[in-house]
């Protein structure tokens, strides 16, 4: 295992017009959305909407049609494969995780009941889901024989994560990166408020928000390498299958910025400026694809093709 320690110069990356651009825009959805996703490909997406759903493409941002299930005020909180196709999404109504596939065409639908659910993800066996109990939180696993395991608290939207191969949780708690397995909880030590695992590269991003140190762990929550930003933290993703971090970033000036980051050693491979720091990023799959969602607007840029 080792350490690094890279001080990133954003200057050097905007100074030189003849460098080839990292990013492209590529359109605004212009709605307030309550959890959006992209699909595999890039080329389109699901959204949560206040009292329905709807599928959008990102060429131009326009929406596609709307699903309505059976209750209202669904969030939709994770996509991915599950034996309904390849570009599932579950949306959370109260005790209950939708999932609906458009894979073939047609809308393909289920149901879980998931007592408590609080957060939720998408796991080759089934589902990984944080919820409310007597005691405080628990994780859950369904499709499993597995026993929950209790947490001191519930980790909220960009505090948890699941590897989806092995159904591992990582998590943020209490401004400490968990890890969570049949085994039981893992306190790591490793002080963040933001994490995302990287099935490609089987690693840990984390990060504390309004903070410059970007780290990466092993899944013991060992360090792997460690970068410091000259702007500060504001949110990021697991770049899909390409092994990279798409990361955004706070400028003085109140712009964001929008960077990736290579996975195996932290070094910086692009960026661009955004007009808002956004919180929330999303990646397509293939890693073609990413969204930083705002309020009432998400912006997609498609990555340049010597990053993917």
């Amino acid at each position: 295992m080792r350490t690094t320690l890279i001080v990133l110069s954003m200057a050097a990356m905007t100074g030189c017009a003849s460098e080839p651009a990292s990013f492209d825009y590529r359109s605004t959805f212009d709605h307030e959305s309550r959890g959006l996703v992209l699909h595999s490909q890039g080329e389109t997406g699901h959204a949560g909407m206040y009292g329905t759903n709807c599928p959008f493409e990102t060429n131009h941002g326009g929406v596609t049609g709307d699903t309505d299930l059976p209750d209202k005020d669904e969030e939709l909180q994770d996509h991915g494969v599950t034996a309904l196709g390849p570009n599932s999404v579950l949306a959370v109504i109260e005790d209950t995780v939708h999932m609906f596939d458009k894979t073939t065409g047609s809308y393909v639908l289920d149901a879980v009941d998931v007592p408590g659910v609080d957060r939720v993800r998408i796991w080759d066996e089934g589902l990984v889901a944080t919820v409310s109990t007597d005691a405080g939180c628990a994780v859950v696993w369904t499709g499993s024989d597995r026993a929950s395991v209790e947490l001191p608290s519930c980790p909220d939207q960009h505090q948890f994560t699941t590897d989806p191969a092995t159904g591992t949780a990582v998590g943020a708690i209490d401004g400490q990166v968990v890890v969570v397995d049949e085994q039981g909880l893992h306190m790591t030590g490793v002080a963040a408020d933001l994490v995302a695992w990287d099935a490609s590269t089987q690693q840990i991003y984390a990060a504390t928000r309004g903070q410059h140190d970007f780290v990466a762990l092993d899944p013991s929550g060992a360090d792997l390498w460690t970068i410091q930003t000259d702007n500060p933290v504001r949110g990021f993703a697991a770049a899909g299958i390409i092994g990279h971090a798409a990361v955004t970033l706070e400028r003085s000036d109140g712009m964001g910025e929008l960077a990736m980051f290579d996975g195996s050693d932290g070094a910086l491979l692009g960026l661009t400026t955004t007009p808002q720091p956004a919180d929330t990023v999303v990646v397509s799959a293939n890693g073609a694809m990413i969204g930083i969602v705002l309020p009432g607007r998400t912006h997609f840029f498609a990555t340049a093709p010597w990053l993917q």
